[in-house]
């Protein structure tokens, strides 16, 4: 697995195509190819935030992941001013989105994502290792009869869904 690496247009990233942009986004925050769209209601707002991301697909993933996890209108608005307030403090587009990300995580995958930033960009890390080290710094909290492995792997496959981690 590799740490999901925010590019900016320097590092020499293709951009997407205006067309390719809103397939993109539809596709990592409803989890299905082009054959469920995004509803009317939420429409106008989305490719708003898509605009922002000026076809770097890194920070349209990012918000797709974002999107995904409420599918309320007046979230999404919420989510388009402050995309609009990190643009507006100079941030790249992709540092925007991993920060709207990273605030919008829970306190206990905050630690783990974290964590990652020890690890050389673009490095392979074995997926134990990684829970366990997890495990050992006392991010993982136990749940239930739940074993603290499984626990860590529920925190990576969030991590994972966030489009945070790849």
């Amino acid at each position: 697995m590799l740490l999901c690496n925010g590019q900016s247009v320097s590092d020499e990233m293709e951009l997407l195509l205006s067309n390719e942009s809103p397939e993109l986004s539809c596709r990592t925050t409803f989890f299905d190819s082009v054959t469920q769209s995004c509803p009317l209601e939420l429409r106008e707002l989305g490719e708003e935030m898509v605009r922002k991301c000026t076809g770097l697909p890194d920070a349209i993933v990012v918000l797709g992941g974002l999107l995904s996890r409420n599918k309320l209108p007046t979230e999404w608005a919420k989510m388009l001013n402050y995309i609009g307030m990190h643009l507006s403090r100079g941030k790249e587009v992709v540092d925007a989105m991993l920060s709207l990300s990273y605030m919008d995580s829970p306190p206990y995958l905050k630690s783990c994502f974290l964590h990652l930033g020890l690890f050389p960009k673009d490095q392979a890390v074995s997926t134990r290792k990684l829970l366990l080290l997890w495990i050992a710094e006392g991010f993982v909290i136990q749940q239930d009869q739940q074993r603290m492995e499984a626990v860590a792997e529920d925190y990576l496959n969030e991590l994972i869904n966030r489009n945070l981690f790849e």
